[in-house]
């Protein structure tokens, strides 16, 4: 079945796919997000927006091999007809962005979240945004961030141009959040998003 919104996550609980989920459930109804989860974390009866859809892919296609399993996400993905795909912290859908991310750009609107760095046992930064971020930035139509440091530290280290700084939306205050959701849900909307340097006041 078709879905307006569609997010993949590795762990739903993760507290900025949390955020968005609620606030999209919210603005388009439990029956237009479905949440795709890659991870192995998901038990079902945890923590959801009552009535929104979710599907275990580590269990239908997670036994794939990772080649297959990326396709096999690419094309069920196709299959939902979104007005937008947002992915956090999936490991599957981001190597599945690197053979098949600019020809899933074509058809679909591709969001990206990146939560806020941790620190590794040795000291190390460790994050998605370390592996992912740069790599990714130019096929997706934009990337969201918890909160406005997260987002001007990663226009910082990257040293990004402004076209590129220009596609990093803080979600910073509840304002940031219900406007960003408010725009999403609109496919052929000209969106203007909180820019990285902005924050509610």
């Amino acid at each position: 079945a078709r879905a307006q919104m569609v997010i993949v996550v590795e762990d739903p609980d993760c507290p900025l796919a949390a955020r968005l989920i609620e606030a999209i459930a919210a603005e388009v109804g439990e029956q237009g997000l479905l949440v795709l989860v890659t991870g192995d974390a998901y038990e079902a009866g945890s923590p959801m927006p009552a009535g929104v859809r979710v599907v275990s892919f580590s269990e239908a296609g997670g036994r794939l091999g990772p080649v297959i399993s990326q396709h096999v996400l690419v094309e069920f993905l196709r299959s939902l007809w979104a007005d937008a795909i947002v992915g956090i912290g999936s490991g599957l859908f981001h190597e599945s962005l690197t053979p098949y991310g600019r020809a899933l750009a074509d058809t679909e609107r591709i969001f990206l979240g990146f939560p806020a760095l941790e620190t590794g046992i040795f000291g190390q930064e460790t994050g998605t945004s370390t592996r992912y971020f740069y790599r990714q930035l130019e096929v997706v139509e934009g990337v969201f961030t918890p909160d406005v440091e997260v987002a001007s530290r990663l226009v910082y280290d990257y040293q990004l141009p402004k076209d590129l700084a220009g596609k990093i939306y803080s979600l910073e205050g509840e304002s940031a959040l219900e406007e960003v959701v408010r725009r999403l849900k609109d496919a052929l909307a000209q969106i203007e998003f909180f820019t990285a340097g902005e924050k509610e006041t």
